[in-house]
């Protein structure tokens, strides 16, 4: 009897949900309007989805590649090619898929719901500077001590 690990099918899990997601707001064509383009080998599609999951997964493509080399289909030297290359406009990226995301939000939003305004209070800590614009001691509510660093 094979006993498939926990890890195993949270990393398959998390792939199925990552394919979906690269499909529903098709990330391959959006990579090559920002110009990123493979000579040879594996496509772009799959050489960012390991990224992306990479990513998910809080772990980089070293230890990824350590942990089970039989998951990434090709050489560490093609992923850092691809993620060094000065060709691909990344902000053109990060902005047309925030385009394609927020088109899917807008038809969920309407006029019957509510406004509101979130006012975030949290303590942006400065402990090891001395000597910052608006920098002063403030009391952490959370730690119940005055520390260095100013409100966000």
């Amino acid at each position: 009897m094979n006993i498939v690990s926990q890890n195993h099918i949270f990393g398959e899990q998390l792939s199925s949900k990552i394919s979906c997601f690269l499909e529903e707001f098709h990330v391959g064509k959006i990579l090559k309007v920002c110009n990123a383009y493979k000579v040879r080998g594996f496509s772009v599609s799959n050489v960012f989805k390991v990224a992306f999951e990479n990513a998910f997964r809080n772990k980089s493509f070293y230890q990824q590649e350590k942990m089970d080399s039989s998951v990434i289909p090709f050489a560490k030297d093609t992923f850092y090619r691809f993620m060094n290359s000065s060709c691909v406009n990344w902000r053109k990226f990060t902005l047309q898929l925030g385009k394609s995301i927020i088109q899917k939000i807008v038809p969920l939003t309407n006029e019957n719901r509510r406004n509101v305004l979130i006012i975030d209070d949290s303590l942006l800590s400065r402990a090891r500077s001395k000597n910052v614009e608006l920098l002063a001691k403030v009391f952490d509510h959370v730690e119940h001590k005055y520390t260095r660093g100013s409100a966000c």
